[in-house]
C-alpha cells in the first residue's frame, strides 16, 4: 500500500507539469462528449450497527432487498489533451 502511494506521489509533479505546459486550452464542441446509460439493478444488502460503549452490542440491523430498480447514469467529458 505504501509503495503504491509513494508511486502516486512521485508521478504527480510530472502529470501536473505536463498540464502546465499547455498554453491555451481549446474549448470546442469536438473536445466534449456526453454519455447516458439506462439499466436495472437487483440485489440485497445487510447493515448492522454496533456500539462500542455498549460492549460491542448490536443496536440496529437492516436487511434490504431490491429488484429491478431503475438506474440512470449520465456523464459529460472534456478532453483536455486531444
Amino acid at each position: 500500500m505504501r509503495a503504491k502511494l509513494l508511486g502516486i506521489v512521485l508521478t504527480t509533479p510530472i502529470a501536473i507539469s505536463s498540464f502546465a505546459s499547455i498554453e491555451t486550452l481549446s474549448f470546442t464542441p469536438d473536445n466534449i462528449n456526453a454519455d447516458i446509460s439506462l439499466g436495472t439493478l437487483s440485489g440485497k444488502t445487510k447493515e448492522r450497527v454496533y456500539l462500542a460503549e455498549e460492549g460491542g452490542q448490536k443496536v440496529s440491523q437492516l436487511d434490504w432487498k431490491f429488484n429491478n430498480a431503475a438506474i440512470i447514469k449520465g456523464a459529460i467529458n472534456w478532453d483536455l489533451m486531444p
